[in-house]
Order: structure tokens, then C-alpha cells, then sequence
């Protein structure tokens, strides 16, 4: 709330200029590179994509986010990384019901341990969950996400950084 009364691009809050951040709603729309349980678009009037894909890429109140991923489904992003190494993952999400559900990340190593994600309260209510350390090579890859929830969860975007974490302060 503080930068956006003090007039900060919000868009940018918690990065750097080396952090790579994709949005949700930029998946790769090839259905061999995405799960969805329901073969029919939930975002109705609200889809941001094409409202026959399954994947519901939703406009929530202006916020484009990928919404209604439901137990089992999953979704791939594309991930273009200037430098090789190690970076730490993070993801914005929401989840309105107990318990928040978990996500798995595969970045072409096959799926990894699954991660809690806590009950942010609200559909509307995002928080960043930090997922792990993970090494990329320098190009363009994709990072998979495999959601586990009793209802649905949302998610925003996801972040990669270097070194020390830019999105910090948006951590509860």
C-alpha cells in the first residue's frame, strides 16, 4: 500500500534488475504442456486468453492471474535466464480455504517434493511463498507447476532471482 500511495510502479515492488519474473497468464498454450481437469474455461465473460482453452487465464478486478487450478492440474511457463546458475523461486498465489494446498516444480528434471502453500484467506488476498533454490542454464526453458487443493488456488506470477532475494519484503 505504501508504494502505491507514494506513486512506485507496483508492478516492479520486490524485484531488481537481474530478477526474471513471468506472469501466470503468459503459460505456454499448448495442451500438451498444461493439465486441466475441467475442459471448459471458468473465467466466463472475464477470460484474458482464448475462452476455449481450459486453462482459466481470469481478469480478477484488473489482476491477470491464472485462477481455479484445481487438484492435479498443472501449467507450463517459459523462463529466459541471462545467466546460468542457481536461482531461489518464489511464487504469488491465493487460496481462500484450508489447507492452502501444495505446488511441485519441474524444471526439466522431473517434478520435485511438493511445496505447501498456506492459506492466504481470500481469493483476492495474494502472498509470496518462497519454493527453493533451483539451477537454470542460460536460455530459454520451462519451469512446470503442479498444484495439489481441495478447492482452487490462483496464481499471480512467479519470480527467479540470484543472489540475494528482491522479494523479501513481500513475504509474510
Amino acid at each position: 500500500m505504501n508504494a502505491w500511495r507514494e506513486g512506485r510502479d507496483v508492478t516492479k515492488l520486490g524485484t531488481k534488475p537481474s530478477s526474471i519474473r513471468v506472469q501466470a497468464e503468459d503459460y505456454i498454450d499448448d495442451p500438451a504442456l498444461y493439465h486441466d481437469a475441467n475442459p471448459r474455461n471458468e473465467c466466463g465473460t472475464r477470460a484474458i486468453r482464448s475462452s476455449s482453452s481450459p486453462v482459466d487465464a481470469c481478469d480478477l478486478d484488473g489482476a491477470h492471474i491464472i485462477q481455479y487450478i484445481r487438484d492435479g492440474e498443472w501449467f507450463t511457463l517459459p523462463v529466459t535466464a541471462t545467466q546460468p546458475g542457481n536461482y531461489r523461486l518464489s511464487i504469488r498465489h491465493s487460496s481462500d480455504t484450508e489447507p492452502g494446498g501444495t505446488v511441485s516444480v519441474d524444471t526439466g528434471k522431473g517434478f520435485g517434493k511438493p511445496i505447501a502453500l498456506p492459506n492466504t484467506t481470500h481469493n483476492r488476498a495474494f502472498q509470496v511463498t518462497d519454493l527453493g533454490k533451483f539451477k537454470l542454464d542460460r536460455g530459454t526453458q520451462q519451469i512446470k507447476l503442479k498444484f495439489t487443493h481441495a478447492d482452487y488456488a490462483s496464481v499471480d506470477w512467479i519470480q527467479l532471482n540470484r543472489g540475494q532475494r528482491a522479494d523479501v519484503e513481500l513475504m509474510r
